[in-house]
């Protein structure tokens, strides 16, 4: 009697994980992708390459943005960038030979002398047609006065 009430169970619970597995099988049928259009809107852009830290002063040459906007250029006219840091800051000069426009994220802080010539050299070419401070200029209180692009 015990072995057959065992049998039962095992059936049942068989049965259950069966069912389960056929819904879960419905439901998740596979989907293809839409295709990719020639030209994306644009693409968030941080250069640095393998070994390469802004925490510890190491930044890509320019040959080697000048690559990666290269091969950008063929897919979208914008690109954002989060910081003008080091080599950062010609990102907008060297986007300049490949027609690309650029948004540049910049870090806001308390250093006022830093700030200012941040947010302002790379600004000034053509390419750059917007800055980006981001929510962390909020959250660290820092001061931030606000101010039209300088051409």
């Amino acid at each position: 009697m015990a072995s057959r009430k065992f049998g039962l169970n095992l059936v049942i619970v068989l049965a259950i994980a069966a069912l389960f597995t056929g819904f879960w099988a419905l439901i998740n049928r596979p989907v293809t992708a839409p295709n990719w259009p020639e030209q994306i809107s644009g693409f968030s852009y941080s250069p640095f390459q393998q070994g390469q830290y802004p925490q510890k002063d190491q930044y890509p040459t320019d040959e080697q943005m000048r690559r990666d906007l290269e091969i950008m250029s063929k897919l979208t006219d914008n690109i954002r960038t989060y910081s003008v840091d080091g080599t950062l800051g010609d990102i907008p000069k060297l986007a300049e030979e490949f027609g690309l426009r650029v948004t540049l994220g910049i870090w806001i802080s308390p250093d006022l002398e830093r700030k200012s010539a941040k947010s302002s050299a790379p600004s000034r070419s053509p390419t750059a047609r917007a800055v980006s401070c981001g929510l962390w200029s909020v959250t660290r209180r820092c001061s931030v006065k606000r101010s039209p692009l300088k051409r």
